[in-house]
């Protein structure tokens, strides 16, 4: 049963891990257990001044099992991860930015806020550009380098023929604002 669930699990944060968009943590008290696990799933993690996590699984005679043990170590590095892994212990919001594993720390109660205000801000990007951007940073981060490359040119290569690289190129010269249309 308890496999089971892993994997049910692993494959839900697996697809959220896998959208198209990115996916922002707001993360405004204690992430404990599984609710650590889900902030690495997400892209980008902000935390309020009062947030905590845990990889508490171990005091519990149990190990991280929806994908804390991939995720964390490419988050915050082999050793760091062993050591939060290993001992349940528990960081503060700022102790998460200072290893990588959150982004940003904001005042208390202002994790929600600052997470909306980013979204804004990447949804007024061009919505072609933030996918392929997405999909080249996942699709590369565990491939060699040429791999890595080859993918980025290609994706770049459809983004140079796009509709809105050439609406950006136009709205440039006529001084005005972009409107993208994701085409």
């Amino acid at each position: 049963a308890g496999r089971r669930m892993a994997r049910l699990t692993q494959r839900v944060l697996a697809r959220l891990e896998a959208l198209e968009v990115p996916v922002i943590a707001a993360v405004n008290g204690p992430a404990y257990g599984g609710g650590a696990e889900v902030a690495c799933a997400c892209d980008i993690r902000i935390a309020a001044e009062s947030a905590s996590f845990s990889f508490r699984q171990i005091q519990m005679g149990i190990m991280p099992a929806w994908g804390a043990t991939y995720r964390l170590p490419r988050l915050v590095g082999r050793s760091r991860a062993l050591d939060l892994l290993l001992t349940g212990r528990t960081i503060s919001a700022r102790e998460a930015l200072d290893i990588g594993f959150v982004d940003r720390v904001v005042p208390s109660g202002k994790a929600l806020g600052a997470a909306l205000e980013l979204a804004k801000a990447i949804a007024a990007s061009p919505p072609l550009s933030v996918r392929m951007i997405k999909q080249a940073v996942l699709g590369g981060r565990d491939a060699p380098a040429e791999a890595g490359q080859v993918l980025e040119a290609g994706l770049f290569g459809l983004l140079w023929g796009s509709e809105d690289h050439d609406e950006a190129v136009r709205a440039f010269f006529a001084k005005r604002p972009p409107r993208w249309r994701g085409r």
